[in-house]
Formats: C-alpha cells, sequence, structure tokens
C-alpha cells in the first residue's frame, strides 16, 4: 500500500477502543473537516462526470491506441480518488455511530470520558458544537466535584441524550412534553436565547408577563428541578439551559416544528392561522 493511500481512512481499519483515541478520530474526520461538506459533495459529483467523459473519450479510441493508455490511467486515477472519498465517508459514519453508541451505554462521569478531545466530540455530536464543557443540573464538566448521587444523575443525564440521537428515547420525549405547552416553555426559551445566566428577574424581564412575576419563574425552575431529567443548568449568577435543555429545544423546539409544518403544507392552502409557539410566549398552561 503506498504512503498516499495510507493517509486517507478505511472502513476496514480497526475502531479505536480508547475513547479518547476514538473521539479525536472523530474530531479530525468530523468536526475538522465539517466546513468543506458541501464543497467536497460538489467535488465528488465533478469527480463522477469526469469518469463518464474519459468513457466517452475511450469509447472512440482502439485500446492499442497510445491515447487510449493514457486515458484509462487518467480515469482510473479519478476513480481512486472517488473510492478514497467514499471509504472517507463510511469511515467518518463508523466512527459518529461508535461515539453516538458508547456514550450512550458507557459514559461515566469521570476519568478518560472528561478529557477534553472527549467532551468536545460528544458535545459537537449532541448539540453541533464542539464545547470544552458538559452542562448538567449544577455542575460544569469536567471541573465538577461529584460525589456517588450526583456522578450517577449526570451520567445518566448525558447518556439519555446520546440515546435519543439512535432512536427516540423516552426520557427525553417525555421531558418535552413537560416543557411544551406549559409554563416551562416560555422559560426555555428565553434561556436558549440568553448568551448569559439569568436569574428569576432576569427571565422574568425577558417573558414580560405580569402572571408571570420572578416568584412565579422560581416556583416553575424548583419544581422542574426536582427531577432526574430536566433542562437546567444552575450557576453562581443563575440559569442557562443544560446539555439536555439545548438538545431538546434544538431536537423538538419552534425551528424543528416549523420546518415539519412546511414540509407537510407545501403545495397545500394555508389555512391563515398563526400556529407557531413562538407568536405567544405567554400562553401557556401550568405543569
Amino acid at each position: 500500500m503506498s504512503d498516499e493511500e495510507q493517509t486517507h481512512p478505511n472502513e476496514n481499519d480497526a475502531i479505536p477502543e480508547n475513547i479518547v483515541e476514538l473521539a479525536e478520530e472523530y474530531l479530525d474526520l468530523i468536526v475538522g473537516e465539517e466546513t468543506d461538506t458541501e464543497s467536497d459533495e460538489r467535488d465528488l459529483e465533478e469527480l463522477k462526470e469526469e469518469v463518464e467523459q474519459w468513457n466517452t473519450e475511450l469509447e472512440s479510441l482502439d485500446e492499442d491506441d497510445e491515447l487510449y493508455a493514457i486515458g484509462v490511467e487518467e480515469r482510473d486515477n479519478l476513480k481512486r480518488r472517488i473510492e478514497e472519498r467514499n471509504q472517507t465517508e463510511k469511515r467518518r459514519e463508523q466512527i459518529r455511530q461508535e461515539l453516538v453508541e458508547r456514550t450512550a451505554s458507557e459514559f461515566v462521569a469521570r476519568d478518560q470520558w472528561l478529557d477534553t478531545s472527549v467532551i468536545k466530540a460528544i458535545t459537537y455530536e449532541l448539540l453541533g458544537e464542539a464545547r470544552e464543557e458538559i452542562l448538567v443540573d449544577e455542575y460544569r464538566l469536567p471541573d465538577a466535584e461529584l460525589d456517588n448521587k450526583s456522578l450517577f444523575a449526570v451520567s445518566r443525564n448525558v447518556r439519555a441524550v446520546a440515546s435519543h440521537t439512535n432512536s427516540s428515547d423516552e426520557r427525553i420525549s417525555n421531558l418535552w412534553d413537560s416543557i411544551d405547552g406549559t409554563r416551562q416553555y416560555p422559560i426555555v426559551k428565553v434561556l436558549f436565547d440568553s448568551a448569559e445566566l439569568l436569574g428569576p428577574s432576569g427571565i422574568a424581564d425577558e417573558i414580560q408577563d405580569e402572571d408571570r412575576d420572578r416568584r412565579h419563574i422560581a416556583d416553575a425552575l424548583g419544581k422542574m428541578r426536582d427531577r432526574q431529567y430536566h433542562p437546567y443548568f444552575r450557576g453562581d449568577d443563575g440559569y442557562a439551559l443544560s446539555l439536555v435543555g439545548e438538545y431538546v429545544w434544538k431536537e423538538f423546539g419552534p425551528d424543528v416544528k416549523e420546518d415539519s409544518e412546511e414540509s407537510s403544507t407545501e403545495g397545500g392552502e394555508d389555512n391563515g392561522e398563526d400556529e407557531s409557539p413562538d407568536s405567544e410566549l405567554t400562553n401557556f398552561q401550568d405543569d
């Protein structure tokens, strides 16, 4: 095998058993090249078109023609590049799937799972951004000091989110059901849109509803945080969305609903009703 061929990942290569090595390969293959994905797809189509052009040219030549040999060499080089691209894409999916499955079944908030590369890979896969922290309840990983009880709870939260990316996990879907259409919804929306931590007063200021004052917000936050799976991170200076909260909002929130509604009504008639949950922040039942 040539040096050039060795530089391209192959689907038959062994999957790293070490979680840090797996995360590093994930970051190299997926995050490192993410900005080039659309360009890669265009390039791949162009390569396939070039192969077809060479095949057309070769059909007009005799096999003993010197130009035929030159054309075959060029066409085969292109086909080799296409195969390398395909192998890279297959490897990306293998590594992505392995990271998700192992996070869903093995994540424990300590040791190698708290390596920076691992946290970056997990947050990129679950949230679409490579970050150096995971927020759950009142804990910032990797720096939080966890006793056995909090270690168990934090680890279960991360596992639940990873599990939902593979197939719907009722822990996550049930959490969204407890948010959607309840007094939790405007709180989650405000925190998702905020670039900083907000206390109950700050959240109430953003919601701007006389029936949703500071005390009401604090009560809603407290009741939700009593659950094993909830959407909030509580820091010293206020609240933000946890890993779970940000995930469920991105997975089920208004942008997802609007995309779904547009797909289902495309080509149909507009009934003239605005059913977007963003149209009003305050019309929610109590949970």
